[in-house]
């Protein structure tokens, strides 16, 4: 009898602790479900609805101000940041928040002193893409990499609908796909884009953009974003190889430059069975794309580079001498052209640092591309990917104040940050046995490993 009664006080213990665990573990999951379920959304309003735009006017205090279209991109990524902040505890990073507040007064500085007319809505915008940039989320490395192939996985059917785009041409015409510029009344569209272009000038084909996407450059760009997503973290051969054929399919430059201009980096960390593997799916790229004539359309497309107006001399040659120009000017260290003053010859945008300098001079540009390189490299799960991803904003869109750039950065390169599991996950079994499964690229390595954990805590605990 007095047994049993010394006994309870200890059981009763016990049954705390394990029921503190349970709720430990379900918090945990809990929480790798909602951030799943964030970035599941974020690819979804990257991808899916890029081309659509909500109209915004703001009305406050007898002041009307004409925001326009606002990317329905925007919209679903302040939407997750509200679901984030109730479960994921993000943290404010002060370094990220200081010098966020250094752009805002570099920013306000260039307005206060320019002389020309200026977008007031393009400030504004520019303070709701970059504002979010000073959060950080820590998660494991199972969930930043099993959040990252959700985005494979999307792109992977838009490689699909890119590859049946060309069939249904090639069989019927280009006119049979669907076509959200007739589809979606004009109001609720991102305007200022070439959504449907002929492959070559003349032709009767069109470049596929995949039906979502806001023209064909973009959806070659990240298609280029997903093969070096692939490349630094997964390595799958076969999607290695489909991202390259989708690419070809768009008959788009600005993906395979991408890929060009990062290989150097991409390449670091290979096994030399890594790169021969990628060397074989490079070398049949190749040969596939000199089969499909496609050299010949980028080769029209070099030759623009001389031409002035041309696209080719638009993205590429004329921001570096926006740039040389900009800084000619006297007061170009304060202030630039005006905020929303660079689009021209329908809606093509310099490089983002082109952007910035020219409508808000040096200060601006210094404070802007600490921000943004900060939160790219600083801590980053990966430095390969974060130089992709500035390559990828600066030159590939230029759309500072384009959500789908600072949005995709963000929350590829910047939002998250791999830290290595606590004593008290490592002990509930989670995080660090789980990423060590994953990055061994073998779920029976991981069963093992638990079943011994198991016994080592059943042992411990009997």
């Amino acid at each position: 009898m007095a047994s049993d009664m010394e006994s309870t006080p200890k059981s009763r213990w016990l049954d705390l602790a394990s029921a503190q665990r349970v709720r430990e573990q379900l918090s945990d999951v809990a929480r790798r479900h909602g951030l799943m379920a964030f970035f599941t959304l974020q690819v979804i309003g990257l991808v899916f609805l890029q081309k659509l735009a909500v109209q915004f006017d703001i009305s406050l205090f007898g002041i009307y101000l004409s925001v326009g279209a606002i990317q329905a991109t925007l919209l679903v990524f302040y939407i997750g940041l509200l679901g984030l902040i109730s479960f994921a505890n993000p943290k404010i990073d002060l370094t990220r928040l200081i010098l966020f507040s250094i752009l805002l007064i570099t920013v306000i500085i260039s307005v206060s002193v320019q002389r020309a007319i200026y977008s007031q809505a393009s400030v504004l915008l520019m303070v709701a893409c970059y504002l979010p940039f000073i959060l950080v989320v820590e998660v494991n490395a199972v969930t930043y990499r099993r959040m990252l192939n959700v985005y494979l996985n999307v792109m992977i059917i838009i490689g699909v609908i890119v590859l049946l785009q060309q069939a249904s041409q090639a069989i019927w015409s280009w006119t049979v796909w669907p076509n959200l510029d007739l589809l979606v009344p004009p109001k609720f569209l991102l305007p200022n884009f070439n959504y449907i272009q002929p492959i070559t000038y003349g032709s009767l084909l069109m470049k596929p953009s995949a039906v979502f996407f806001l023209e064909v450059s973009t959806v070659s760009q990240f298609l280029a974003v997903a093969f070096a997503i692939e490349m630094i973290y997964f390595r799958r051969v076969h999607r290695l190889a489909f991202y390259v054929v989708a690419l070809l399919a768009t008959f788009a430059g600005t993906g395979p430059m991408l890929l060009a201009m990062c290989v150097p980096v991409l390449l670091l960390k290979l096994s030399w069975r890594s790169f021969l593997v990628v060397l074989v799916i490079f070398a049949a790229g190749y040969i596939a794309a000199e089969q499909l004539h496609w050299y010949q359309q980028v080769q029209g497309r070099l030759d623009e580079y001389e031409s002035q107006g041309s696209s080719a001399y638009l993205r590429f040659v004329d921001p570096f001498l926006d740039i040389l120009e900009a800084l000619r000017r006297p007061d170009s260290v304060l202030a630039g052209i005006g905020p929303g003053n660079t689009m021209k010859f329908g809606g093509v945008v310099s490089w983002a640092v082109t952007k910035v300098t020219v409508e808000y001079g040096v200060l601006t540009l210094l404070s802007f591309s600490a921000l943004v390189g900060y939160t790219l490299f600083k801590g980053a799960p990966s430095l390969r990917m974060a130089f992709m991803l500035i390559v990828f904003f600066n030159f590939m869109g230029g759309g500072i104040v384009i959500p789908i750039y600072p949005v995709m950065i963000f929350i590829f390169g910047g939002l998250f940050r791999v830290t290595a599991p606590t004593q008290a996950q490592a002990a509930r079994g989670l995080g660090d046995l789980e990423a060590k499964a994953w990055m061994l690229g073998s779920k029976r390595i991981f069963g093992a490993r638990s079943a011994r954990a198991g016994s080592r805590a059943k042992a411990a605990g009997g």
